[in-house]
């Protein structure tokens, strides 16, 4: 497998994941790495000359009235996909316009 690298933007309110590749068929393969409950997308990005793909993740982290203060199940899924990165030898990266550290925020 390809070493792959992916970035992350972090703050109090949610965790944006995002895993870069060469194609959209290679997006696809990476976002099956996850389980269902994370809710990993594959995309393309049709921007340039060739067709690139992505995997995205977002969770939200904020409270709100019907969490009780907390959103465990944003945390949760966040620090799955956090995971299943490490288990597959992907390395997450702060993004140049996150607003925390991933260790702050999980």
């Amino acid at each position: 497998m390809t070493t792959r690298t992916g970035s992350y933007q972090a703050s109090t309110v949610r965790v944006t994941f995002y895993i870069d590749t060469a194609t959209v068929e290679e997006a696809r393969e990476v976002a099956a790495l996850f389980p269902k409950s994370v809710n990993a997308r594959a995309k393309g990005l049709w921007g340039s000359a060739e067709h690139k793909g992505t995997v995205t993740m977002v969770a939200k982290l904020a409270a709100d009235g019907a969490n009780g203060g907390v959103n465990e199940t944003g945390l949760r899924r966040a620090r799955r996909f956090v995971k299943v990165c490490q288990d597959h030898g992907i390395q997450l990266d702060r993004h140049k316009f996150s607003d925390a550290a991933l260790e702050d925020v999980l």
